[in-house]
């Protein structure tokens, strides 16, 4: 079974369960709220109801996620999953703006509670499987790392206190009695919103797309730890979805390999990272004159001084040609995000770090940013 396959096996799991859960606790608390005159609970029955919209949303998503590539999406469905987790995130604040607003009218309005036995026990039977269903959707968020099942967490952790907010209206009604109904589901209403907002940026980044610095330092690491690799760079990473990475790499190797050597080794780490870290990636060589002298001296001095510049500036594909009337120097520069050094900067830079040499050069350069 591959990983596709499995994730979308967890989640019919899952859903299966939370669905059941919903529907049932939906229509308890709607019937306890009706004849309790509770707008909390009431609201919180709306809450499960939409849970479980949200529930059959993420279970689409996961079944969609599995879809096996085509002509049209050739590298797969597996952002269905993302998209499913956006999707609850927007059901979460649709739902408080709902609540926050027949909370606002019942504190304006109140109404007297009628609080039963039964009440107690739906409230209670209600947190302990709100409780499980957001420690098990933990759990499996963190085994399969799923985003959307995150998002499905803390949506269950929203339910638990928008219970345990009913729970304590009621509490502080039969004892004290003081109505404090719409109070507590206008609190809760507002942890709803502000809490969706959030998981809704969380469920947008990977869609937009997002830099994944941990997954780039281990395809590096991985990389530099073959023998005749010098260097590493351009490393991009493309993620069509929690189990879909595609990424390509550069590497330097040494200019007196040969191509076929070049080549094994290029098939070797794309067959070594698809094994062991289920990323398909495609190797780009760079021939490095690591013997050449006049190179390794020029790519010092400009290292140097660009390290003057910026202490986090690195330089890669360094070579040089000479031409009829001039040497072109040529050269890749990582600038961090927030630098604000330009193309020109680097340029003057290097001119002035080898203005005391006769030679004409000419620089050509890219810029990178990391």
């Amino acid at each position: 079974m591959n990983k596709t396959d499995s994730r979308s096996k967890t989640a019919i799991r899952l859903g299966i369960i939370a669905i059941s859960s919903n529907v049932v606790l939906c229509v308890l608390k709607f019937i306890i709220g009706i004849l309790g005159h509770s707008i909390t609970l009431i609201a919180d029955a709306i809450n499960n109801l939409t849970d479980t919209g949200a529930s059959v949303v993420t279970l689409f998503g996961f079944k969609l996620a599995k879809r096996p590539a085509d002509q049209q999406h050739p590298y797969g469905h597996a952002r269905y999953e993302y998209v499913s987790g956006f999707l609850t995130a927007i059901l979460i604040i649709i739902v408080g703006a709902v609540l926050g607003k027949t909370s606002f009218d019942r504190i304006i309005q109140p109404v007297e509670l009628s609080v039963s036995p039964l009440t107690y026990i739906v409230l209670s039977f209600s947190l302990l499987v709100k409780c499980g269903l957001a420690i098990y959707y933990a759990i499996e968020a963190r085994k399969l790392k799923s985003t959307t099942l995150k998002i499905a967490m803390f949506d269950s952790i929203n339910d638990t206190l928008t219970t345990l907010a009913g729970a304590i209206a009621v509490l502080l009604f039969v004892t004290l009695r003081i109505n404090l109904d719409g109070v507590f589901g206008l609190v809760v209403a507002l942890w709803m919103i502000i809490s969706g907002i959030r998981l809704f940026f969380i469920g947008l980044s990977p869609l937009i797309g997002h830099g994944d610095s941990e997954c780039i330092k281990k395809i590096s690491d991985k990389i530099l730890s073959y023998a005749n690799v010098l260097g590493v760079h351009d490393i991009l990473i493309h993620n069509y979805g929690p189990s879909e990475k595609y990424a390509s790499a550069h590497i330097e190797i040494s200019n007196d390999t040969t191509l076929i050597t070049a080549h094994r080794l290029a098939d070797r780490i794309e067959r070594d990272l698809r094994r062991d870290f289920d990323i398909y990636i495609s190797i780009h060589i760079d021939p490095y004159e690591q013997s050449n002298p006049r190179i390794s001296n020029i790519n010092a001095i400009i290292t140097e001084a660009l390290t003057v510049l910026d202490d986090k500036l690195t330089i890669h594909d360094f070579h040089i040609e000479d031409c009829e009337n001039s040497v072109h120097v040529y050269f890749d520069v990582i600038l961090p995000y927030d630098s604000k050094l330009t193309k020109v900067n680097i340029i003057d830079a290097a001119k002035y770090a080898l203005r005391n040499d006769d030679t004409n050069y000419s620089f050509i350069i890219d810029i990178d940013r990391s």
